[in-house]
């Protein structure tokens, strides 16, 4: 009587410790669950890859605002007017966001000065301990997800505020 060896054929494949066997039916199967699986795992990956735009532009804008802020408080001295904070939140959110061809242009920032009362003063009168507010929005329009997302949700608008301090004398006592 012969005895039976237990020897694997090359169609054998070895999956963490164990052994499948290999046969045209299962290989079709595995195609077609693959073919069900790829959809979902290319929505998680241009998903994550759309937020992690979203959170990078959303830094960047408040970076801007930032950047406007501080620009208006240290070059308080000069007499800066509003238009030039303005043009350097424009100008930064220009140079840093990330859109892939899609409009880079913020709505336009609204400056104002106000006094330790919170009562909004005008930017020439600001003094020590007056702050500057520089608030803007922009509206981020999603790059891959648009054909799976409802219409309204095709867009999120950011909105950045930054308020600062001034720190140097009133510009007419100066």
């Amino acid at each position: 009587m012969a005895m039976k060896t237990n020897i694997m054929s090359t169609t054998d494949v070895f999956f963490s410790g164990f052994c499948f066997q290999c046969s045209k039916k299962e290989r079709g199967g595995v195609l077609v669950e693959f073919a069900i699986v790829l959809p979902l795992l290319l929505i998680i990956l241009f998903g994550t890859i759309e937020f992690g735009l979203l959170m990078y532009n959303k830094h960047v804008l408040t970076n801007a605002a930032r950047e406007g802020a501080r620009y208006g408080v240290v070059v308080k001295a000069n007499n800066y007017l509003d238009s030039d904070v303005i043009g350097r939140v424009k100008d930064y959110s220009g140079e840093h966001l990330i859109t892939f061809g899609n409009d880079k242009t913020i709505d336009d920032p609204i400056v104002i000065a106000v006094d330790s009362n919170n009562n909004e003063i005008s930017i020439s009168d600001a003094c020590f301990g007056d702050s500057l507010i520089v608030d803007f929005s922009y509206t981020y329009t999603f790059l891959a997800l648009p054909a799976l997302l409802p219409a309204e949700w095709e867009t999120i608008n950011i909105n950045s505020r930054a308020k600062m301090r001034y720190e140097k004398g009133c510009s007419y006592k100066n």
